[in-house]
């Protein structure tokens, strides 16, 4: 599934500039669209949430490895399942609130204000899908880690052996 969203991540990335190029034309040209700068902004934020899950899965989140990297195996395991439950109970509390923001945005048609109004409770429910698909991810990554032995940790963490990553 993660694959999929990314996919759909990188058609959404070509829309975006689809319509950033599209305003900068048309206001070049002197008949601005209202509404596409914002537009594009609501489509890099269903991006960037519907990509969270690949990115963990991948281990490409961003992450300071500084101390992680001077541990020994056992350290390092250890300290990325902290690392993970802290995610877990943190991203589902981001999920709770998120799903309770989101219903009051599409009950109350909350919407984008501007000179043309465009609703925000779609992108709020691509955001809890996204964030959804995260916490999965870092469940999953979790219970890799736990059962993985302590020597196992390098590459459960998305470093390679001996390549200095």
């Amino acid at each position: 599934m993660n694959q999929f969203l990314a996919i759909i991540c990188g058609w959404l990335v070509v829309v975006t500039c689809l319509l950033l190029f599209l305003d900068l034309v048309s206001r070049g040209i002197g008949l601005p669209i209202q509404g596409l700068a914002v537009l594009s902004v609501f489509v890099m934020i269903a991006v960037i949430y519907l990509g969270l899950a690949r990115c963990e899965e991948e281990e490409e989140n961003v992450r300071v490895e500084l101390v992680l990297d001077r541990l020994p195996d056992r350290g390092r395991k250890y300290t990325l399942l902290f690392t993970d439950i802290v995610q877990i109970i943190v991203i589902a509390l981001f999920i709770i609130e998120m799903i309770n923001n989101t219903y009051i945005s599409v009950t109350t048609f909350e919407a984008e204000a501007g000179t043309v109004q465009f609703p925000i409770g779609p992108v709020k429910i691509l955001m809890v899908i996204g964030l959804i698909f995260y916490w999965i991810q870092i469940i999953i990554k979790f219970i890799q880690r736990l059962s993985a032995g302590p020597e196992a940790a390098e590459t459960v963490s998305g470093n390679i052996p001996g390549s200095g990553r």
